[in-house]
């Protein structure tokens, strides 16, 4: 689910260009957003799916 999430957040960031405009437009505070994108990255090391 983490990573599902953080995915999401990631495409959101690709498409609106700050975290700023992701917060507005989703709803999310600004350090949930980047505690979820930590969270995601720190699974994805851990089930070896990380790439850089």
């Amino acid at each position: 689910m983490q990573q599902l999430e953080g995915g999401i957040l990631r495409r959101a960031l690709d498409r609106f260009g700050s975290v700023n405009e992701v917060s507005k437009r989703l709803g999310i505070n600004r350090s949930t957003i980047f505690r979820k994108l930590k969270e995601s990255e720190e699974t994805a090391i851990k089930t070896g799916e990380h790439t850089n």
